[in-house]
Formats: C-alpha cells, structure tokens, sequence
C-alpha cells in the first residue's frame, strides 16, 4: 500500500512545467536535438545509428527531450533508441549508490541529523545532550556544541550557516555559534522537554513544541518568548509554511493544526487519526501536508480547507519505520527500517525502491542535503552513517 502513498503524494506536487530560454545558442541547439530524435527513426539505418551517437555525444542537454521520446513517441523504432541513449548518458553522468562515511560515537544513541545551508557540514545529536558538527568531504568533525543536560531531540540551521538553534529534553532551545562553539543565549520557557525546533526562512523566528502541550513563537535576535500556542493535549511539533504565517503542527493527541503566527489563533484541526502522530511534512507546494501515525495509516490533508485528500492504509510494517525524510524536490522520500536495519531510497511518482543502505544498526534521524546529493542518519548504537544518493543533480 506504501506505493500508493507515494502516488499521492506525486499527484499532490504536481508536473511543473519547463522553463524555456531566451539564449539563441540554447534554442539552436535544442532545435538539433529535436531533428536528431526524429532522425532516430529514419528509413536509413546509417542515419538512425548517427543520430543514436550524437545524442549519446551531446549528454545531459539531450536527457529531457530523449525521456519524453522514450515514453510517449508514436514510433517504436524512436522509442527504444531513444531509451537506449538515455541509459547510456544516465550511467556515463549519474551519481552512484555508495556510504561515504561511517562515523563512530560510542556510547550515544544519535537520534537527529541535519545539514547545513551550503551542504558543505551536517550536525548530528542524541542522548549524550551534544551536538557534533562534521565535514561533509571529509567525515572529519569540526565542532563540538556542550551545554544541554537532555538529549539534544532537533537542530536546525540559521539561513547563512553561522549559527544552530537546537532542542532539548533540558527544557531549553540554545543557539550556538559554529565558529566557536559557544552558547550564544538560551530560550526558557518550556515546562518540559522540547522535541522540535524551527526556523523562518529568515532565520528571524524560532518555533518550538514540547512535553508541555504548547508551541511557542520566539524572536531569535534577543531570546524572547513572543507568543503561546495552546489546544493540543499531548506532546506536539511544529512547522512554518513557506510564507512564515502559519503554523502547522502534529501531536501525541492524534490531530494536525493549523495557526495563524500574528494572532495566535487556530485556524482549523485536522482530524482522522486514531492513534498518535509519528510526524508530518508540508510538501513542496506549501499546499499539502502528509501525516503518518501508529495507527497504519498515511493521510494527505489540504491545507486551505483541512480537507483529507487521501487516506492510505500502511498495513502492520508501520511498526519498523524508524524515520522519514522527504527530499528538497518533494521526488524520493528515505525510510529507516528496525529489525533488519535498512534505509531505502523510495521513488515518491512509482513507489519504486531506488536503493537500499544495509547498516549495522537501527537507524534513526535521517535527512538529506539541500541539494539531494546526500543523505544522513543517525542510529541507535552511536554510528553517524553518510550516503551519496544515485542520481543526476543537474538535469530535471
């Protein structure tokens, strides 16, 4: 059932259309293109094996026009050359499978990772209360963050990758400064762990929600508590929209709610659930969120009306997920298995399994770096676990 999961979600996002260029050196070359996949089908096997060389020559430009003919030209003989000079390009130019770095913490359960802005660093936390930040290339840590006495649940960056703002089962969020590793100021207000944070795309406003029942809105310049969000009655999370003035948040008490950030107010309740809430993401659209809980289901919600789109039943596996990660481009998600640890790279439009990282632990905490590249997890006997996602990062 997961892959109609997926298929929703892929309908949700949307096709987007193609931007077209102005450049007349682009469009020269895209009118060669075009001819030379025409010519694919050509009466003239010379003809048709020329063509099949120069698309396969020019590479990556050729990609997007050479999956269209793939799958949707009327002529088979164009169809299947068409085909066969993509994988050819695809394997020459792909990014390949492959962990990177396998990074021991002894003695700490590693339960968050994330990146930073630039994808150059990712910083990961866990039960030991400290946040480690590593180097990407090298796996090499760089920074140590210590002041929290509970596990330290969330990190997020600031915008200019300069500061981290992190969560913790202390009570407090603290923000750090990366150069230097010191505490910058620390955010108390909470009356109980705090499991999540987040940042505007401003890096101006903090969110945070915890044990309490309560988000809060903070202002992160100064430390101060804006505002107070209350209606849920269980542990809850929190994020912004895109836009920054709205709340959406998941709970222990098996509801979603949206709220407005400037008055505080709830705007609706999202209600369908019958167990608590693993965890929730807007999607790229900032018009759709997706929820999955313990009681085996996935729900897709709208958010202007609160309307459930879709509600898909997950079946008894649900227990073994330990973690998700939705990729920047909303295409693949990562899910994090117990029981035979496994991580599987999953194709949001099929449901298709992209790839499987083997670990020798349970993961937990996985993220993936803004630009798809990579991705992180963390696991439950202190091993920091760094992949290369397979793919092509410069073509659509």
């Amino acid at each position: 059932m997961r892959r109609f999961l997926l298929a929703a979600v892929a309908l949700a996002l949307g096709s987007g259309a193609g931007s077209t260029s102005g450049d007349p050196q682009q469009s020269k070359k895209s009118d060669r293109i075009d001819g030379l996949i025409k010519q694919l089908g050509d009466r003239s096997f010379a003809k048709r094996e020329a063509a099949s060389k120069e698309l396969e020559a020019i590479g990556i430009p050729a990609l997007r026009s050479l999956r269209k003919a793939a799958s949707s030209s009327s002529d088979l003989e164009i169809r299947r050359r068409a085909e066969r000079a993509y994988k050819a390009i695809y394997e020459k130019f792909a990014q390949k499978a492959d962990e990177i770095h396998r990074i021991g913490w002894p003695g700490v359960h590693v339960y968050n990772t994330t990146f930073s802005p630039d994808g150059r660093h990712f910083l990961a936390g866990g039960d030991s209360g400290t946040l480690r930040l590593f180097e990407v290339k090298s796996g090499r840590q760089v920074q140590e963050l210590v002041g929290h006495q509970g596990w330290a649940q969330q990190a997020v960056f600031t915008p200019d990758g300069k500061q981290v703002l992190s969560a913790s089962m202390d009570g407090t969020l603290r923000l750090w400064e990366l150069d230097t590793g010191k505490e910058v100021r620390k955010f108390v207000g909470h009356k109980g762990g705090v499991h999540g944070v987040a940042l505007t795309r401003d890096g101006k406003w903090a969110l945070s929600g915890g044990d309490d029942k309560t988000l809060r809105l903070w202002e992160v310049a100064t430390g101060k508590e804006v505002r107070k969000f209350e209606g849920h009655i269980n542990t809850c999370w929190g994020l912004f929209t895109p836009d920054g003035k709205q709340i959406l948040s998941h709970s222990f008490d098996n509801t979603l709610r949206l709220w407005d950030v400037a008055s505080g107010r709830e705007v609706r309740s999202f209600t369908g659930h019958t167990e608590h809430l693993f965890g929730a993401f807007l999607l790229p659209n900032g018009k759709q969120a997706l929820s999955y809980a313990a009681d085996r289901t996935a729900r897709l919600w709208d958010l202007a009306s609160g309307k459930e789109l879709t509600k898909l039943e997950l079946g008894d596996n649900l227990s073994n997920i330990r973690g998700l990660a939705l990729s920047p481009d909303g295409k693949q998600i990562l899910v994090g298995h117990d029981g035979k640890p496994t991580v599987r790279l999953i194709e949001v439009a099929t449901g298709k399994e992209i790839h499987r990282y083997n670990l020798a632990t349970n993961p937990r905490g996985l993220s993936f770096s803004p630009d798809g590249r990579f991705a992180a997890a963390g696991s439950f006997r202190g091993i920091v676990f760094l992949w290369r996602i397979p793919g092509l990062f410069h073509v659509e």
